[in-house]
């Protein structure tokens, strides 16, 4: 059959459970949906301020970047689409409905209020459209680190290393160590038009950033250096690997 796999919280290639499970199918389509009304002014925390401002936003393109470099690696091109969730679901849906073959959906279970809602809409698309509830797959393993997670490990959880093993734990016990896929499944036929991300300010009304350019000022990088990405987190995890290794020899 054919996977879509949608991606919104966990954009990374290697571990993904969504990936391994979308690459027993025949064909793969991983999506990422620029949600203009998750991005746009009026999302507001209750003081008022956006919930999405500069930087997140600029983090989180930057990690939609790198994750369709690192599928492109594999042989997939990641479609990125900007608009409304359940209506941007639809219209990469509507190609295949006549293929012939099995459609599967697969992503990772939304958290937080607004997010929910944005999934149980897209749910109720896919019935429409008449795919089975048997091929569609809502993935709850990133949803462990949720804030009801984080608030159940107590006061003990005291450093970075007793967090680190305490989650590593809980995974382990969660579900085998998932492989990376290394190698996806190409598209099926009619292909969909590949579309550049989104500029932050003038596609998805992103305020505070500098003009011109797509960019939050200062620029992110130069507060703590993070760029956003798979590979910005492997190099962060591999920096606090040597450091942990440098104390444990200094013992």
């Amino acid at each position: 059959g054919i996977a879509f796999v949608q991606f919104h919280g966990a954009m990374r290639c290697g571990e993904s459970r969504a990936l391994e499970l979308a690459n027993t199918a025949r064909w793969l389509v991983p999506f990422f949906v620029f949600d203009t009304e998750f991005f746009g002014q009026d999302n507001v925390a209750p003081g008022g301020l956006p919930r999405v401002g500069p930087f997140k936003a600029d983090f989180i393109k930057r990690s939609v970047v790198n994750l369709r470099r690192n599928l492109a690696a594999r042989a997939a091109n990641l479609v990125i689409r900007t608009g409304v969730p359940c209506e941007v679901l639809r219209e990469v849906f509507e190609p295949y409905l006549n293929h012939g073959a099995p459609l599967c959906y697969i992503t990772d279970r939304a958290v937080g209020k607004y997010a929910e809602a944005q999934q149980q809409k897209c749910l109720a698309v896919l019935r429409e459209m008449g795919v089975e509830e048997q091929n569609i797959h809502i993935l709850d393993t990133y949803s462990l680190l949720g804030e009801d997670y984080l608030r159940s490990l107590g006061p003990g959880i005291n450093s970075l290393s007793v967090f680190h093993d305490t989650v590593s734990q809980a995974l382990e016990a969660l579900e085998a160590p998932l492989r990376d896929p290394g190698r996806v499944n190409a598209w099926p036929k009619p292909q969909l038009e590949l579309e550049e991300p989104p500029l932050l300010g003038e596609d998805l009304g992103v305020q505070g950033l500098c003009v011109p350019m797509d960019f939050p000022y200062p620029d992110p990088r130069a507060v703590n250096g993070l760029k956003g990405g798979e590979d910005c987190g492997l190099e962060k995890l591999k920096d606090w690997l040597a450091y942990k290794m440098r104390e444990l020899v200094r013992r």
